[in-house]
């Protein structure tokens, strides 16, 4: 039986998703951007606490390190913090002072409301929204932001789906920032995701317009000495793609699946913290600075809507 059941945290709220049957649960902070908080998968009669989130309400009101922040409606840098789009122009605030950028989205410390859940035999699933009225200057698109969160006997399912409720076409990216983790360094495990392009970025991390064909991890591949912050370009030719994090001593695979296609999860950021305690990978339906340079930008006219998903499993 799966079961949903409101906790505190701090002044706020979280929701848990379990399995009563295995112990498996999810566990997700709704007045912090539908924040997904905490992750605990099975393997063998062992649960393993998959994810690196935020562990204090304090921690989820800074979250510095956007920890499994839904990025919305860009992922990634927006260089200078302005674009262009429909021949006019536009200015976010610059909330990335380092290198001058709007990073990571608009929504992620909002409070989303419950629309809908479900709990029986075979699932436990939580529907949250936001209602953005367009009232940020740079981003004046009003929007319905929907985030579903499925726990069943694959995994956990994280999909998201927008509305354009205003009366103009809007631009839209979207992506998640989880950090994995299978609870040893990143250095003692193995990386598979497919052949891609490699995303070639300047001195601040924007795309220069060059991609490099890249296939070092198309076959497991230690992370011993690896750095990464970098975004690919995934081929478009899989219903889905997968990236799989291997425990050799531990002999579990922790899977993060993505769907590709059109206006679907075609790109990927990966990055690895130095404390090579945890990875984050990110799925994107765009590159970074998509805004300005249209990698994936999605066209979203009035009254459309797009929705997509990617999943967390463990085997």
């Amino acid at each position: 039986m799966y079961t949903i059941k409101q906790l505190p945290f701090g002044n706020a709220h979280k929701i848990i998703l379990k399995n009563e049957e295995t112990g498996e649960f999810a566990s997700i902070l709704p007045e912090y951007g539908a924040n997904l908080h905490e992750l605990h998968l099975e393997k063998g009669g062992k649960l393993f606490s998959v994810l690196d989130g935020v562990q204090t309400e304090d921690e989820a009101k800074k979250n510095e390190g956007y920890k499994s922040s839904k990025l919305f409606p860009f992922p990634n840098r927006l260089n200078q913090a302005k674009y262009a789009f429909n021949n006019r122009e536009y200015q976010l605030p610059v909330n990335w002072p380092a290198e001058g950028h709007a990073i990571h989205g608009l929504f992620d410390k909002v409070a989303f409301q419950i629309i809908d859940q479900e709990e029986n035999e075979e699932h436990a699933k939580l529907i949250l929204a936001f209602d953005y009225e367009g009232d940020i200057e740079g981003y004046p698109f009003p929007c319905t932001i929907r985030v579903g969160y499925t726990l069943h006997n694959l995994g956990l399912a994280c999909a998201t789906a927008v509305d354009n409720i205003g009366e103009a076409e809007m631009p839209v990216g979207d992506g998640w920032h989880p950090y994995f983790t299978l609870g040893e360094s990143i250095d003692d495990c193995l990386l598979t995701f497919p052949a891609c392009e490699r995303i070639v970025v300047d001195e601040k991390m924007i795309p220069t317009g060059e991609l490099e064909p890249y296939n070092a991890f198309e076959h497991p591949q230690s992370l011993q000495g690896v750095e990464f912050d970098t975004g690919f370009k995934l081929l478009e030719d899989e219903v889905f793609v997968e990236v799989d994090l291997y425990s050799p001593k531990q002999d579990v695979t922790l899977k993060i699946t993505q769907s590709t296609g059109e206006n679907q999860y075609n790109y990927l950021q990966i990055y690895t913290p130095p404390h090579r305690q945890t990875i984050a990978i990110e799925p994107m339906s765009c590159a970074t600075d998509a805004f300005n340079n249209g990698w994936g930008v999605i066209r979203l006219k009035a009254g459309d809507t797009f929705s997509l998903a990617y999943g967390i499993s463990l085997e």
